[in-house]
């Protein structure tokens, strides 16, 4: 796979993992594709969509907890949260296993702003539809 072709895979999957407190599975047949299908990188590797790190449901002190557990205690939770253009983000590179030809790269932020300013953005899903199609 070129090199730019995994680079924007990669967006991609962020891309999509940020949308999916706001999608259902059962709503959304290509985020539910890339969960139990994933996509084909290689000749004998497929990648999988990872489960959302703070699935629905999860009252606030559990997406809290769900949250510090991924960050691994590399930040005070204040200081991950803060509302500020310089905030901090946390990056887990999977290390590679023999022979495979992609690696999981999870990226984890707060982004503060409303959520119905993407429902309204028709341009927007359309382009993720479009890209998927």
């Amino acid at each position: 796979m070129p090199r730019f072709s995994q680079v924007l895979f990669a967006a991609t999957l962020v891309s999509l993992t940020v949308l999916t407190t706001r999608i259902q599975a059962a709503e959304n047949t290509i985020y539910a594709e890339l969960l139990r299908d994933g996509v084909r990188v290689g000749a004998d590797e497929v990648l999988k969509l990872p489960a959302p790190v703070v699935p629905d449901g999860l009252n606030g002190a559990e997406q809290r907890q769900a949250i510090e557990k991924a960050m691994e205690s590399k930040y005070r939770w204040e200081d991950f949260t803060r509302n500020a253009v310089v905030s901090p983000f946390f990056l887990k590179i999977a290390d590679a296993e023999e022979g495979q030809a992609g690696r999981r790269l999870d990226v984890y932020f707060v982004a503060y702003g409303d959520l119905s300013k993407l429902d309204a953005d028709q341009s927007f899903t359309g382009q993720l539809n479009t890209a998927a199609a």
